[in-house]
């Protein structure tokens, strides 16, 4: 894993999205694919995924939001994580529970948020993608939801 230029700071328009709100007290870890998060260090909003009703709009009111702090990340290929070695132990760090036990547990999440783009597609996400892993914390200033 290769740490990119921690100088990129946090633009606005920026938004980091979540399946929940729901944070450790401390560190956070999230692994995202691709590079976009790659160097960004800083204050920036969270939004919690917005639910849909039955016929596809988004439900009024239903968004929350809070703010984070980004602390650092490493951009790697998603295999070298592994279930031993340095960055297997971040998992325990991971925000959504369901990421924390196994590599494995964390793929099958990730399949979930980046689906097949095409039927013939068996997964969007793949164990040789390239990744970001994100380091957070909530922003003491601003812990609650929409606060």
């Amino acid at each position: 894993m290769a740490r990119k230029d921690k100088n990129q700071v946090a633009e606005p328009e920026l938004v980091m999205r979540f399946e929940h709100l729901e944070f450790l007290p401390n560190m956070n870890v999230t692994v995202r694919k691709g590079e976009k998060w790659a160097g960004v260090i800083g204050p920036l909003p969270a939004q919690e995924n917005q639910r849909f009703d039955e016929d596809g709009y988004p439900v009024p009111g239903d968004t929350k939001f809070c703010h984070i702090e980004i602390l650092d990340t490493v951009v790697g290929v998603f295999r070298e994580l592994g279930d031993h070695g340095e960055m297997a132990g971040l998992l325990r760090f991971h925000y959504h529970g369901g990421c924390r036990n196994s590599i494995s547990s964390l793929w099958q999440m990730l399949n979930r948020f980046y689906p097949p783009t095409t039927p013939t597609t068996p997964d969007n996400f793949k164990w040789s993608d390239t990744v970001t892993v994100v380091f957070f914390r909530v922003d003491p200033a601003h812990k609650a939801p929409n606060g």
